[in-house]
């Protein structure tokens, strides 16, 4: 069985969509950003920003393989910014995007911050990751030709995501 990798930005919707398709398939989930940086970052006492500038190459290089390992093995819908590039061609790699305006929201409203925060949040974010990916990767994480699937969900809902992306990948699981 297939692996499908949910990478994206910020606030684009890769949790909502990756426990989505699990309800809807179910495989089995793991997240490179909660089950990986964000227990690190736990362990630390830090939030998942300082993580990801203090995360050592031999952290990427473990969550790296764990994500290559598991899309291999199929079965897994695999969350991560960088899972799609991890995963090759083992898994069939989809891509969440949305303006910084709409991610902001969702992180604001999700986490009761005023949206200048969470719009200084998203952007720093995004700029932290994609020089992290460069150095660390040698890869531009803007680059989405490795994606099968890149949806904006600023044009839809939680559930209008869920369907759309989950009726593809049902297609794909069951053929």
């Amino acid at each position: 069985m297939i692996s499908i990798t949910v990478s994206g930005m910020s606030g684009a919707g890769k949790t909502s969509l990756s426990k989505a398709l699990v309800d809807k398939l179910g495989l089995k989930y793991w997240s490179v950003g909660k089950d990986y940086f964000r227990e690190k970052a736990a362990e630390l006492g830090i939030d998942i920003a300082e993580m990801m500038k203090q995360a050592t190459p031999a952290m990427h290089k473990e969550a790296d393989e764990l994500t290559k390992q598991k899309a291999a093995e199929g079965g897994w819908i695999l969350e991560g910014r960088l899972a799609g590039w991890m995963a090759g061609d083992k898994a069939f790699k989809i891509f969440v995007k949305a303006s910084v305006a709409v991610r902001a929201a969702r992180l604001a409203n999700r986490e009761g911050k005023e949206l200048k925060e969470a719009t200084e949040y998203i952007e720093s974010r995004d700029k932290i990751d994609a020089q992290e990916f460069k150095q660390v990767y040698k890869i531009d994480m803007w680059d989405l030709s490795v994606y099968d699937l890149v949806l904006d969900t600023g044009r839809f809902d939680k559930q209008q995501v869920a369907e759309i992306v989950g009726s593809i990948a049902e297609k794909l699981i069951k053929g």
